[in-house]
């Protein structure tokens, strides 16, 4: 069994790992973790591997570590670190989070479409 939480790194490694491997720098928030996002994702990827920027929503559902071991998980991560928009643009992130918003929106609408809230 592979743990895959070797993956998570400090932000210091994350971006020197990144650069030695010319890995593709992504923010997100991973909460949740959605499959339109992850196809995002892995179409952001390509062939390569991403360093995953996980950074916190306003109104985060999950804590960042749980957050951080979910996209660790995605075969496509070289490496997992948190960090906020700050770090992300100084990293030269590519910013993610806002289509991600809009998975998560459509997801939580559906929820209370279906549960009649």
């Amino acid at each position: 069994m592979i743990d895959t939480r070797t993956k998570i790194a400090t932000p210091e490694q994350a971006r020197a790992q990144a650069a030695a491997n010319g890995w593709r720098a992504v923010r997100t928030y991973c909460d949740p973790m959605l499959p339109a996002h992850v196809d995002d994702l892995r179409a952001l990827a390509g062939e390569g591997k991403l360093l995953l920027i996980i950074d916190t929503p306003e109104d985060a559902y999950l804590e960042a570590r749980a957050r951080c071991e979910i996209a660790a998980s995605l075969s496509f991560a070289g490496a997992v670190t948190e960090g906020d928009g700050d770090f992300a643009a100084a990293a030269g992130a590519y910013d993610a989070t806002e289509a991600e918003q809009g998975h998560r929106r459509r997801f939580f609408e559906t929820v209370r479409e279906k549960s009649g809230s």
